[in-house]
């Protein structure tokens, strides 16, 4: 629901979610989201080879309803898993669950943008590569089409600029049509 004064919405939506019909929708990139947690964490026990290996490593969970609580996994050869979990902590932000996947606290799902730096310098290890949730669309979006101001226009061009240097990065995907 659009409120008065509100003139621009940034969300990360399921690529297959319905849109509200009066909302204007810019896709900015795919932002992929992988499994993991700090070295610590996987040095405990057995590193998980499979999605049924996840049982053994505590959880972490965003948001609070039960359907939040299973990871949807897509892996090679189009192999698909469900893992369903009881977290050990359920927060409901995600630079919250960041912080606790690195203090070791639980394996969690995090999107690559906002792992990318701690990967990068090792206080985060994917867990499983080559399996992950389907990416989540990266939207820019406007209650109405009549009565854009310069400075929206301004900062959805600004936006699309970032989302395409990061998508040459590598840290997003580009959308597909």
């Amino acid at each position: 629901v659009w409120h008065d004064g509100v003139d621009l919405a940034v969300r990360v939506r399921a690529p297959d979610a319905v849109l509200p019909q009066e909302e204007i929708v810019r896709p900015l990139a795919l932002s992929p989201h992988l499994l993991v947690a700090a070295p610590q964490l996987l040095t405990a026990s057995c590193p998980p080879q499979a999605p049924a290996d996840l049982a053994a490593l505590p959880t972490l969970g965003l948001g609070n309803s039960p359907e939040e609580q299973s990871w949807d996994l897509h892996g090679p050869d189009g192999a698909h898993a469900v893992h369903r979990h009881q977290p050990r902590l359920i927060v409901d932000d995600v630079g919250t669950l960041r912080a606790a996947a690195m203090a070791g606290v639980g394996c969690a799902v995090l999107p690559r943008l906002l792992a990318h730096d701690a990967l990068e310098t090792g206080a985060l290890q994917e867990v499983l590569p080559g399996w992950a949730p389907v990416p989540g669309v990266v939207q820019a979006v406007r209650a109405s089409r009549l009565g854009v101001r310069p400075a929206v226009r301004q900062l959805l061009d600004a936006l699309a600029d970032g989302f395409a240097d990061l998508i040459a990065e590598g840290r997003c995907l580009e959308v597909t049509p």
